[in-house]
């Protein structure tokens, strides 16, 4: 197995215009994470659990051969919004930042 899989991040809006596209038969974890503003993300516990992200998670994903995303929810004003589509889509239901999402066949398998 790959154990340098590549980062990819995409921002929400083209992550849930594209979905059915980014995920599909393989498994993925998806990764919601706040914005990142003046060099540091604007969630506290987005920039608590980035160390864990990085030195723990993704390696072991890229181990497994797991596919790992970052998804951008916005800023904080756009997150803070109760129509947020990442709040209200049906697949994703996400109440905070960080999420980690397994999903396979385009289907959300569990939250992590």
């Amino acid at each position: 197995m790959d154990s340098s899989l590549p980062r990819v991040d995409y921002n929400y809006k083209t992550f849930l215009s594209n979905f059915k596209n980014i995920v599909h038969d393989e498994k993925l974890v998806v990764i919601f994470m706040s914005s990142i503003e003046n060099g540091r993300y604007w969630c506290p516990d987005c920039e608590s659990a980035k160390y864990n992200i990085n030195n723990v998670i993704l390696p072991d994903c890229a181990k497994k051969g797991i596919q790992t995303i970052f998804v951008d929810v916005g800023s904080f004003k756009e997150w803070k919004d109760s129509k947020h589509p990442l709040r209200n889509y049906s697949k994703f239901q996400i109440n905070g930042v960080p999420t980690l999402a397994l999903f396979e066949n385009v289907t959300r398998l569990t939250y992590l």
